[in-house]
């Protein structure tokens, strides 16, 4: 299930943009956090969500705790893709267990990824 959530921000210049925040749940999007295809399967989802700097909140909301494998093969490859900084500012997590929270901390603690 996708959600689209659309947000109005005033610029100084007086000037009006909308901007679409996508809600992506992983537990409709791949049966498993924990193989490189379903990792693949979610990073296909979240590039076509992403593009035109799109933004996302991803909802592990019933989903297991992700392995280093699907981090990889999801996750991984947008930071490739994006860097750090851009990644942070377009993808944002929710519905995290504490579980999830520590090994997704842990991921990125352990990334070599660019800025």
């Amino acid at each position: 299930m996708i959600f689209g959530n659309r947000v109005n921000f005033s610029l100084s210049t007086g000037r009006h943009i909308r901007i679409i925040i996508m809600k992506l749940f992983i537990k409709n999007i791949v049966q498993d956090t924990y193989t490189n295809a379903s990792g693949f399967a979610l990073l296909t989802t979240l590039q076509n969500s992403l593009r035109n700097n799109q933004k996302v909140t991803l909802s592990f909301k019933d989903a297991t705790p992700p392995s280093t494998s699907f981090l990889n093969s999801s996750i991984g490859e947008l930071l490739d893709q994006y860097g750090f900084a851009k990644f942070k500012n377009l993808v944002k997590f929710v519905d995290l267990t504490a579980t999830q929270a520590q090994v997704l901390k842990n991921y990125f603690l352990s990334c070599d990824y660019k800025n």
